[in-house]
């Protein structure tokens, strides 16, 4: 079962952050400008909560890491994300992604911390019971 949904939500992932339309490419390098959008635009506010929402469970996959791993890991991971939105005109290279990003992904591993064995899952070899 678990397997099912860890596929499920990479897929769905996937989809999200590469399925759009082939032809939007620019780039947002000014940290913060979600807030600014937010109070321009009410659905900016649900695409803030969606970067966040969407990376949690990376981070609580990846919580028993060290701490110097994950944060390569995840800096790696969102860096590449947003290159290849931008390389293949799916998306905008946003700092604000990279940031909302990493902010789900500490709330994971924090989550992983206080409840490791919420969903009895092998971290170590990335195995699921």
């Amino acid at each position: 079962m678990c397997i099912l949904l860890l596929s499920c939500y990479f897929l769905v992932l996937i989809f999200l952050l590469f399925g759009r339309k082939v032809g939007v490419r620019g780039f947002n390098l000014a940290p913060l400008s979600f807030i600014r959008d937010i109070s321009n635009d009410t659905s900016a506010l649900f695409i803030a909560l969606m970067n966040v929402l969407f990376f949690v469970p990376i981070g609580y996959l990846i919580g028993k890491k060290k701490k110097m791993i994950s944060v390569f890991f995840i800096l790696f991971l969102c860096l590449s994300i947003e290159s290849i939105q931008y390389i293949f005109s799916v998306g905008i290279f946003d700092i604000d992604d990279i940031i909302l990003n990493t902010v789900g992904f500490y709330i994971g591993q924090f989550c992983y911390l206080k409840k490791p064995d919420l969903f009895n899952f092998k971290t170590d070899n990335m195995t699921v019971n």
